[in-house]
């Protein structure tokens, strides 16, 4: 109850704000500090719950892909989309995406035809449940169309008299150009995305690179205008032929399924090209189906994505830069069912919140067998959390077993990808690790958010009065730390 009265009376107040600055012939509505949520066609739902504690974090407004920008010649005209309410109420934004053609327009005509189709576009949504607040030209520009674009934004600002604001995209490749600054006087605010990339940009490292995003965010501070700063939480994967051209881009793959494949290799020196980012690529040792691509053998599959430490990094630098017209963060954007590449809400909660985002690995032994000098135990590697491991297939990602009294028999590895036999715990590929083993490591490349690893099962051969085993785990997070399971001690006394 106390949440409802709450949200009531924040609706309340920007109701009488609206009125007393917009429809009574004062100075214009502005848009108030806070981040937003970009939500797409083809994005998951997000519950009520899951909106609420990302309020509670500083999300207080949604992004709404509501309509496309066509042409009949000069004449624009909108295809709305299908929309659902959100699951709970905030204030929304709806989104106009498209393309803004370079030829001469008459703004005029052009504003005009526009403020009658999103009148009709707003009575449509509010009557679905959404309360809009705003209208976002997300339109890709050429240079020439820039002042037409602008003049038009600001002929409808002035139709809707601070009932909608009106914001524009600006690409952070023009920051510091005169076309910048023409789109900014034609804005109530701007929307600049600075970190990562939307799905279908062309690969840019200066897109992810945190010191490029300081210097773009003073660039855009010159400008003098109000705006939301992008990051984009999108992942993505291209289809590259063996000289290294791309051949198709998809956000739908799933990373754990590239890893499994045999046919895959992982490129080496991967871990060296990412900067505030991931990337992996994955080269074919022969024909191999990857979804719906059939790669020839040299071809790969590149993985760029972000990930949760990261966004936490992106984030902690932002609140550190002077930015005052910096009015938030605009995450792009709730991901699809199939986009595995991408954060979920989950993990923008957890890049939010206070603490240090990090997989939470629990390790459970079972016994199914027992014998006064053998043992057979299964091993259970448990992701608690949503975030996953780093990917490393050589000296991290593992699970140890070392043995007191005992030796390490047949290995059944289960769901984990190789073992490892050593002789006092640090002894590897010798005649004692062979014969002697007492410790036994398992190896996973990556464990994902809420994922379960198990062994099959381990032959554990006794030979003194007092065996014991102990089991830890050591694991490579994204941003270089390591995520551990203190040692855990079994004993193998008799009940």
């Amino acid at each position: 109850m106390k949440a409802s009265v709450e949200t009531a009376l924040r609706w309340t107040c920007l109701a009488i704000a609206l009125v007393a600055t917009g429809c009574l012939g004062g100075e214009r509505a502005e848009r108030g500090k806070g981040s937003a949520l970009w939500l797409g066609p083809d994005s998951a739902p997000v519950d009520a719950a899951q909106l609420g504690r990302l309020e509670g974090l500083g999300v207080s407004g949604l992004f709404l892909e509501a309509a496309t920008l066509e042409w009949a010649g000069a004449e624009p005209r909108l295809e709305a989309r299908r929309l659902a309410a959100p699951a709970r109420r905030m204030p929304v934004t709806l989104v106009l995406s498209g393309q803004w053609p370079s030829r001469e327009l008459e703004p005029k005509r052009v504003a005009a035809a526009l403020g009658e189709q999103l009148d009709s576009l707003r009575v449509g949504v509010e009557r679905g449940g959404i309360l809009p607040v705003g209208i976002h030209l997300d339109l890709a520009a050429e240079p020439a169309g820039f002042r037409s674009l602008a003049e038009v934004a600001n002929r409808l600002r002035r139709r809707f008299e601070g009932r909608w604001l009106v914001s524009l995209a600006v690409d952070r490749r023009a920051l510091g150009e005169e076309r910048a600054r023409e789109l900014a006087r034609g804005a109530d605010f701007l929307v600049c995305f600075l970190y990562g990339q939307r799905p279908g940009e062309p690969e840019d490292p200066g897109a992810w690179d945190l010191q490029s995003v300081e210097a773009n965010v003073g660039r855009l501070e010159r400008l003098g205008r109000p705006y939301l700063l992008g990051a984009a939480m999108t992942g993505q994967a291209t289809w590259r032929a063996s000289g290294g051209a791309a051949r198709a881009v998809t956000s739908e793959l799933d990373l754990r399924r590239l890893v499994d494949d045999r046919r895959l290799e992982l490129r080496p020196g991967f871990t060296l090209e990412g900067v505030d980012r991931q990337t992996f690529e994955f080269v074919a040792r022969s024909g191999a189906a990857v979804g719906s691509w059939k790669l020839g053998a040299g071809e790969s599959v590149r993985v760029v994505k972000t990930s949760t430490p990261f966004l936490e990094e992106f984030l902690r630098r932002v609140g550190a830069w002077n930015s005052p017209n910096r009015l938030g963060e605009l995450f792009y954007r709730v991901r699809g069912a199939a986009e595995r590449l991408s954060l979920d809400t989950a993990s923008l909660e957890a890049a939010l919140a206070l603490e240090a985002a990090a997989p939470r690995l629990d390790l459970r032994l079972e016994r199914p067998f027992r014998s006064d000098r053998l043992w057979r135990v299964k091993i259970q590697l448990m992701n608690q959390s949503a975030e996953p491991t780093d990917l490393a297939f050589f000296d991290t990602n593992y699970v140890e077993l070392r043995l007191t009294e005992a030796l390490v028999g047949e290995v059944v590895p289960g769901q984990f990808r190789r073992f490892e036999l050593l002789y006092e715990g640090r002894e590897r590929g010798t005649m004692r690790a062979v014969r002697w083993p007492d410790t036994l490591r398992l190896y996973a490349p990556i464990v994902e958010g809420k994922e379960t690893v198990t062994s099959g099962e381990i032959e554990i051969r006794l030979h003194g009065r007092s065996p014991k085993l102990v089991a830890s785990a050591v694991f490579l997070l994204p941003e270089g730390r390591l995520a551990t399971v203190e040692p855990i001690e079994w004993t193998f006394e008799e009940p």
